[in-house]
């Protein structure tokens, strides 16, 4: 019989990347966090981890169509929906949520306004992911075709304390126009 010896700094080693836990990333528009964009903290993120939106207006290119990826983390903002803004400048949406995300993909405390899309400007959940939404307001967000601030296909997101105010989903042909606020 053979007997292995095995490096005890191995096996501590091992057991700690067993046991990793899930880290925070930092997203602050003023420059002092890990990231200044929020789709670049999204994107650094991995299952379970907690991307911190500091208070601050967001705007630009990533900083809409945010997309998890089919990672479940956890995007929050240090105060509250009142200061911490997605703002899409009416040149996409506010969130796309298509891969399959669960109740463990969390988006809380922020404000989406201005976004723009076909359908879902605000956040579009489909493809099975069901995200959770908490402390949100969806803010003047335009569908061309239904859910101006949310839209839900073949999806079951959970929502919670969020207020919709003033969206609009625009009616082009008698089958579009559904759901201003959700659809």
């Amino acid at each position: 019989m053979k007997t292995y010896v095995i490096p005890v700094a191995c096996v501590v080693a091992l057991l700690a990347a067993c046991h990793a836990g899930a880290i925070t990333i930092t997203v602050d528009v003023a420059g002092s966090g890990d990231f200044t964009t929020i789709q670049a903290g999204i994107d650094s993120a991995g299952t379970g981890d907690t991307v911190l939106v500091m208070s601050g207006t967001y705007t630009g290119a990533s900083n809409r169509n945010l997309d998890f990826g089919g990672t479940n983390l956890v995007l929050v903002s240090d105060v509250s929906s009142a200061v911490t803004i997605i703002d899409c400048e009416t040149a996409g949406r506010g969130l796309h949520f298509h891969t399959g995300e669960d109740t463990t993909a969390v988006v809380k405390g922020f404000t989406i306004k201005n976004a723009a899309a076909d359908s879902g400007a605000g956040a579009f959940c489909e493809g099975g992911s069901s995200p959770r939404f908490e402390d949100c307001i969806f803010l003047n967000n335009t569908a061309q075709n239904r859910g101006g601030g949310l839209c839900c296909l073949g999806s079951s997101p959970v929502v919670r304390e969020c207020r919709f105010e003033a969206n609009i989903a625009n009616q082009v042909s008698p089958s579009d126009g559904r759901g201003g606020g959700m659809a």
